[in-house]
């Protein structure tokens, strides 16, 4: 996925991020596409055991191949419109959380049922928060991609901050562990320090903040897995 998020990038890392291998030129377009096709191919061969989870994750990387696809031949959405963007993209990262999904229910032995969609969701709030407040910033450059152009300063950390408590929230409600579900609660406590780091001056949201937060949060949803 990230060598596809670097494809339609190109432009704007080239202004931007001009640093990053491909717009860089440490790296050409096609070999992103090589490296995604044969990725794609030995994926699906491993999984090819288990039809639903092959299944799933062809789905996926064919819808994600094909939304750059459009975008690279006919600029569509354009990637200026963040939340249309995102909309556009936001199958992606579900299908992903579907396809290991389907991967613990063989694991596991069961069938489906409703704390799959919660997990689902869960996992894609907290992706959220880090889609946002990666691009939280005082001071947007000209033609920077920022929420804050959308939504203002204020509106971005609302939304930003609101997205982790959701999560959080529903893990918590749907683990039922006694006081194990207290560890839920825990990465809570990065994007508490990007605000209180935010709010010293800092002109934009702390990258580390934005990195830590996804691993701690999928890492305290095994606390009340273990617990059981």
């Amino acid at each position: 996925m990230r060598a596809l998020d670097d494809i339609r990038d190109l432009d704007y890392d080239r202004r931007f991020s001009p640093e990053r291998p491909l717009a860089g030129g440490a790296v050409r377009v096609r070999d992103l596409g090589v490296l995604y096709g044969l990725g794609a191919v030995v994926l699906v061969a491993l999984n090819v055991a288990w039809p639903w989870r092959a299944g799933v994750l062809v789905v996926q990387l064919g819808y994600a191949a094909a939304a750059i696809g459009v975008y690279r031949r006919w600029g569509r959405p354009s990637a200026d419109r963040l939340f249309t963007s995102l909309l556009v993209s936001l199958p992606v990262p579900v299908l992903l959380h579907l396809y290991l999904y389907a991967g613990y229910l063989d694991s596991a032995g069961h069938g489906a049922d409703g704390y799959g969609l919660v997990a689902v969701i869960v996992a894609v709030l907290a992706a959220g928060h880090v889609e946002l407040a990666g691009k939280i910033t005082r001071a947007p450059r000209a033609g920077e991609r920022t929420y804050v152009t959308t939504l203002g300063l204020a509106g971005t950390l609302a939304f930003a901050l609101t997205l982790p408590v959701l999560s959080v929230g529903l893990l918590a409600v749907f683990a039922r562990t006694g006081w194990w579900t207290a560890v839920a609660f825990a990465p809570l406590a990065v994007p508490a320090l990007g605000v209180w780091s935010f709010a010293r001056g800092r002109r934009r949201w702390p990258r580390a903040a934005a990195a830590a937060y996804p691993l701690l949060a999928f890492a305290s949803c095994l606390a009340p897995g273990l617990a059981r």
